[in-house]
């Protein structure tokens, strides 16, 4: 064998060409790995990038589309409101010409109309302040109110009604609906002239014991109150001045249930509904032919 000289004489030249080249494959191998890898980031992070774009977007289409159904619903409220209000001056003008006729200021309604405008505007201003110093709406209070009007009581005496009723029914935490049998039941009252047993049972239903009621103001038994009421001589007179004496002692209920959470949140509501009134009624005027 001929003597190795040189690299030769130190190296393994053939092995160490032989590790070069298996390095060399290794690095080829991680550089191909990294690009690989690098054009998987690559790919993520422009996925990421429409992803996060198109999340972005669907966020910017929800919040417009939900901005967009809160202005449609502020219109819609505000549209009922003005309506409410609109319907109720008609209503209030409509009761308040009647009662100046019947008082013997106008011949005809015709004529009561004009200044019936101007004391409406009054009026709904004292129901208004009614529903909010108490836990009922304004709708509520003025539903009450009209229902006693179109029973012919004279617009003083329904409106303290009104507020007796309010106010008893604050203290006695009712709903609207039993009110309404109660100015339901007095209306009766008021048109037949006395309390027979169908408003005695709308009374009662309606949570007011009102043979109790008179028992108490009058001084008769319960027993003697049904006779009389089956003889027919409970006149409206009675009714009312027992029910007048009885709701009494409930007198300033309604403002003190305001102060109360529920009563807060009746206030607002109705002040909201009233601030969209205002504040609307001239952007909707140019609407109408």
């Amino acid at each position: 064998m001929a003597e190795k000289i040189g690299l030769e004489a130190v190296f393994d030249i053939g092995s160490f060409n032989q590790g070069v080249n298996i390095y060399i494959q290794q690095l080829n191998r991680m550089t191909s790995q990294t690009q690989n890898a690098a054009s998987t980031l690559t790919g993520v992070g422009n996925s990421l990038a429409t992803g996060f774009a198109a999340a972005a977007g669907t966020a910017l289409i929800n919040t417009l589309t939900g901005v967009g159904r809160a202005i449609r619903q502020v219109g819609q409220e505000a549209f009922e409101a003005v309506r409410f209000f609109e319907r109720l001056q008609f209503s209030v003008e409509t009761f308040t010409a009647i009662s100046l006729v019947q008082e013997g200021a106008f011949d005809n309604i015709s004529d009561a109309l004009s200044t019936a405008q101007t004391e409406a505007r009054g009026y709904i201003l004292a129901l208004q302040e009614i529903a909010i110093f108490s836990p009922f709406t304004t709708k509520q209070v003025a539903d009450f109110n009209r229902l006693l009007n179109v029973y012919g009581f004279a617009r003083e005496a329904a409106f303290a009604l009104t507020q007796q009723l309010i106010d008893f029914g604050s203290a006695a935490g009712f709903a609207p609906s039993q009110l309404n049998r109660i100015a339901l039941a007095l209306g009766q009252v008021r048109t037949q002239g006395r309390l027979l047993g169908q408003e005695t049972l709308q009374f009662t239903n309606a949570g007011i014991p009102i043979i109790q009621i008179i028992s108490d103001f009058t001084g008769k038994t319960t027993d003697e109150v049904l006779k009389l009421r089956k003889e027919g001589v409970l006149t409206s007179d009675i009714v009312f001045a027992a029910f007048n004496d009885f709701v009494q002692q409930f007198e300033g209920s309604g403002k003190r249930v305001s102060q109360t959470f529920n009563g807060l949140l009746s206030s607002l509501e109705d002040l909201r509904e009233i601030s969209f009134a205002e504040f609307f009624q001239g952007v909707f005027e140019p609407l109408l032919p």
